[in-house]
């Protein structure tokens, strides 16, 4: 007895918001302009099809010491995926690696270093839509240890643009 009353209600409820629906969209006028929603930030693939070998950007202090030529280095690398970046960094004789994902602009992403406020230090960052610097991640030497710090953080939202149809 309770099912057939819940199945009852559950049925005159499902019928009552079809009625509901259907006198909303009759009740619009009729020149009223039903739009879609189209997604504007998804011109580049998310995926390269060609990865450069070589660095992209990259950062060097020589060292005053001639028996170790590289003593502060910083490159930046492609990865399959066309947002994401290898991040290679050298003091001494210690190496590491870190990545870099850079925000979806929908446009190509360009990585930049720039110098640092300290003999040892680098910003890496990339340019926006209209070409200016923004500074992401730095590199830099703490006493004597390699130390990477995250300056500032950024991302890009999804938006959409209604089309008439």
């Amino acid at each position: 007895m309770k099912i057939a009353l819940l199945t009852l209600t559950t049925t005159l409820f499902l019928l009552s918001c079809n009625q509901i629906n259907n006198k909303m969209t009759d009740a619009l006028p009729k020149d009223t302009v039903i739009t879609t929603t189209v997604i504007t930030n998804d011109t580049i693939p998310e995926t390269r099809t060609t990865v450069r070998k070589e660095a992209v950007a990259s950062y060097t202090v020589p060292s005053p010491d001639k028996s170790n030529p590289r003593q502060f280095a910083v490159s930046v690398y492609e990865t399959p995926l066309r947002f994401r970046f290898l991040l290679k960094m050298q003091y001494k004789t210690f190496q590491t690696t870190d990545t870099l994902k850079i925000p979806n602009f929908g446009i190509q992403p360009v990585v930049a270093i720039q110098k640092g406020n300290e003999p040892y230090a680098c910003i890496i960052g990339f340019n926006d839509k209209k070409g200016e610097f923004r500074p992401y991640k730095q590199v830099s030497i703490n006493g004597n240890q390699l130390k990477l710090t995250v300056l500032k953080s950024y991302f890009a939202g999804v938006y959409s643009t209604p089309q008439k149809q």
